[in-house]
């Protein structure tokens, strides 16, 4: 049975839908079959940073309507081998709930077939108290290091945690080391202490990621050096491994 893992964020602009892929992106490369769902039933993005905008035709409402089967609108991706691909739906024709249902339950079994199945959640806390927040699979929380986000991801994990999700981490996106040492923004320790919350990883700021997906490519592997190491260090880490956090400086 694979791992089932929900990514989340208090708000929108942490990076979620970015480290969700490229952390698809470097579990592929270690040969697991990585099954990623967009999630996002309002503002789909996962099909644009996996460069499938012009493949995704059918989508998981298709799939809920008996308009097609599973197998039919799931992507296998052109160039990186192990990766399928479940689109948002185009458009929302039932009630939210019902489709986060169906969506959380075709993760289940699908999870039968695949290494790890990763969903990509729609941003903010009233995910938290959906069926996509199911006790029994891992949530990972994607914050920045502003304090802002650090406040809205305590909150996030705090109504997981509630909601009765036991296995509840945390990655802090987009860390400018520089702005660390000049003390205008919280070290790793200040954030761990400020947030209860088991941390996977760190991965630095990267102001060429939009970039990158333009033309077609991913941070994990044409990102900065220190990107490139956080986000294989975090795909270890999800497979079990122990490998200590970058260093930043």
């Amino acid at each position: 049975m694979g791992k089932v893992f929900r990514f989340v964020s208090g708000k929108g602009g942490a990076g979620k839908t970015t480290v969700c892929v490229n952390l698809a992106v470097k579990l592929a490369e270690t040969k697991k079959r990585v099954l990623v769902i967009d999630a996002d039933i309002w503002l789909r993005n996962a099909d644009i940073l996996l460069g499938l905008q012009n493949d995704a035709v059918l989508d998981v409402g298709d799939v809920f309507a008996g308009d097609c089967t599973f197998e039919k609108a799931v992507i296998g991706h052109p160039t990186v081998g192990n990766i399928d691909f479940l689109a948002a739906p185009a458009r929302l024709r039932v009630p939210a709930e019902r489709m986060f249902g169906f969506i959380s339950d075709l993760a289940d079994r699908q999870a039968a077939f695949y290494d790890f199945v990763l969903v990509d959640c729609p941003a903010g806390t009233s995910v938290c108290e959906s069926a996509l927040a199911a006790r029994k699979h891992a949530a990972i929380v994607v914050s920045t290091s502003d304090l802002t986000s650090l406040r809205d991801a305590e909150r996030t994990a705090g109504l997981l945690k509630k909601h009765g999700c036991r296995d509840v981490r945390l990655i802090i996106n987009k860390v400018d080391a520089a702005l660390i040492r000049k003390r205008l923004a919280p070290n790793i320790d200040e954030i761990i202490d400020s947030i209860s919350v088991r941390l996977i990883g760190v991965v630095p700021e990267d102001k060429l990621i939009p970039a990158y997906t333009y033309v077609g490519k991913f941070a994990c592997s044409s990102g900065s050096p220190k990107v490139r190491q956080a986000f294989a260090n975090i795909a270890c880490r999800l497979t079990g491994g122990g490998v200590p956090l970058i260093k930043l400086g």
